[in-house]
């Protein structure tokens, strides 16, 4: 069953619009942190080792740097979750060489 462009487009904006909802409603569902509440904004490196120790340590000194190696790993991974998801699809007969 195709759908028309008009009803994919309507159907793309209630999904945005329903996780925007959800998201804001778990953000909200959190609770707010009193101003006297203790927040530490670095990790514990005690204990550390090996990758931990260095992602804690650039958590703590370069956040801008821990965000885009962040970002890159996720990339990289959604990329892979992607192939062995076409693989499957391919062996399974569901999509065309």
């Amino acid at each position: 069953m195709r759908m028309s462009p008009g009803r994919l487009f309507i159907l793309g904006l209630l999904t945005l619009f329903c996780s925007l909802v959800l998201v804001s409603a778990t953000a909200w569902a959190g609770g707010g942190h009193g101003e006297d509440a203790d927040i530490s904004e670095t990790v514990d490196v005690d204990g550390k080792s090996g990758v931990s120790l260095f992602l804690a340590n650039l958590y703590n000194d370069h956040r801008f740097l821990y965000a885009l190696l962040v970002t890159a790993v996720m990339a990289i991974l959604g990329m892979a979750v992607a192939q062995v998801a076409d693989v499957v699809l391919r062996a399974v007969g569901a999509q065309k060489r």
